[in-house]
């Protein structure tokens, strides 16, 4: 299994409710020009497992969740937490700082279940009636290269400077 960008909507339907994203959405064009993509996909076998779509608020602050789905036989395996960690990471190097999603119940794939969000890492927000995960809490900050160059080189040199070798005292005489 791998997890792809989708660049187009051909193939997202819904297993469960047939829904359909029109490629005429404006959203769609949105995403695109703000992230070069519109969503993830989990393929294997050339077969769609599991989609996540994302749309951009005007900003292009904050990513709206506007579809995510598992197929059923692959449902309770991880796929869609490893959708929204690809999308984390992606979105966090295009300067978003939330993503944001919705949540009914029953939960459809517009508006997941509560306890999938809460165990991906949103939170959620009584003022706006919104599930949000803020990006700076889901990428752990990696070391640089240089600090870790660094780290080795110290660890290379010597802690201080080394102490003579002390001198051998001879008990017997040297005889001739």
């Amino acid at each position: 299994m791998r997890v792809v960008h989708i660049m187009n909507v051909e193939d997202t339907r819904c297993p469960y409710c047939a829904q359909e994203t029109s490629s005429d959405a404006e959203w769609i064009d949105a995403a695109r020009r703000a992230w070069g993509w519109c969503g993830f996909a989990v393929e294997h076998d050339q077969r769609r497992l599991a989609v996540l779509l994302l749309a951009p608020d005007a900003a292009r602050q904050r990513a709206l969740m506007t579809t995510i789905w598992v197929d059923a036989a692959h449902a309770r395996h991880g796929l869609g937490r490893r959708l929204i960690q690809a999308a984390s990471a992606d979105l966090v190097n295009c300067g978003v700082s939330t993503l944001a999603a919705r949540s009914t119940w029953p939960p459809t794939c517009a508006a997941p279940y509560q306890g999938f969000l809460r165990g991906c890492g949103f939170a959620y927000v009584a003022a706006t009636g919104v599930w949000e995960l803020a990006m700076r809490t889901t990428v752990v900050e990696r070391p640089t290269t240089h600090g870790l160059v660094e780290r080795i080189v110290a660890s290379l040199r010597p802690i201080g400077p080394p102490e003579p070798a002390a001198r051998a005292t001879r008990t017997r005489p040297i005889s001739s």
